[in-house]
């Protein structure tokens, strides 16, 4: 197991240390919080708490009692959802404990796993279905007694929960590379739009410099031509529209010379023909 990253910064057991790690633990929420009931588990949980964070874990366990009657509070609730599994031991007090009644409903409602520790098979009777129907951690009266965690309970835990992790890497690297395609899929099209624009911009310049190159000679075909270039002009192409309107300017201007000259008075006027 690696050193504790604290520890290799020299801050392992300092008041530093621990805003530190309170402030990772508040922006990367907690692999497990862990419910309980302070009448029969207390000594047992913190424990229990205190090998897991030995295994790298991040735990939230809360050690104050609530007040009768009250609700969930958000800190409870915000630490509760920045969890990515419950932890709930159940013991006998637990399972007739309204607050670990809260945490466990609260936290059903989030869709999340729950890792049940089963104490002398009590979950048999447990409240919630979703725990009736799970795959208990079995944990004897005497352990928790004596606060002290079976290396089962901890194998258990730790296998349960990497066994989850990696399901959830395995969703995310699929997550990822759905995105990867999609991303690339994106580009291609971005790429082909590009380049259809690049066609689009040198057929218009092309188009252009042949109607002015044609518009002296043959004012009409220099209209067609900056026609045809006006069509594949892009409206980002300025240059290349502001000389498509110049030309058709010029063939205007050069095919109303023409026809001027050619449809001036005879001497002998019409009424000669």
């Amino acid at each position: 197991m690696s050193a504790d990253p604290l520890s290799r910064l020299g801050l392992e057991g300092t008041a530093e240390s621990h805003m530190l790690s309170q402030f990772v633990k508040v922006l990367l929420g907690y692999d497990l919080f862990v419910s309980y009931s302070r009448r029969d588990a207390g000594p047992y949980a913190r424990a229990l708490v205190e090998q897991l964070e030995d295994l790298d874990f991040s735990c939230f366990i809360d050690v104050e009692e609530l007040p009768v009657g009250q609700p969930l509070p958000p800190g409870l609730q915000r630490a509760l959802r920045k969890s990515q599994a419950l932890l709930l031991i159940g013991t006998e007090k637990g399972l007739t404990s309204r607050f670990v009644d809260q945490e466990v409903r609260f936290f059903l409602g989030l869709d999340r796993p729950v890792l049940p520790i089963n104490v002398d098979h009590i979950l048999e009777g447990s409240p919630w279905p979703v725990i009736r129907d799970a795959t208990w951690i079995d944990e004897s009266r005497e352990d928790i007694q004596k606060a002290r965690p079976s290396p089962l309970v901890l194998r258990e835990i730790v296998r349960r929960f990497r066994l989850r992790r990696r399901r959830q890497i395995v969703r995310t690297s699929l997550v990822l590379v759905g995105l990867a395609f999609m991303a690339l899929g994106l580009w291609a099209m971005v790429e082909r739009q590009t380049a259809l624009e690049q066609t689009r911009i040198a057929t218009a310049r092309y188009l252009t410099a042949a109607a002015q190159q044609k518009v002296g000679d043959d004012p009409e075909l220099g209209v067609i031509l900056a026609l045809e270039a006006a069509g594949k002009a892009t409206h980002a192409d300025l240059d290349t529209r502001a000389a498509i309107e110049r030309t058709m300017h010029e063939a205007v201007r050069l095919s109303c010379a023409r026809h001027t000259y050619d449809i001036s008075p005879k001497a002998d006027g019409l009424n000669a023909v």
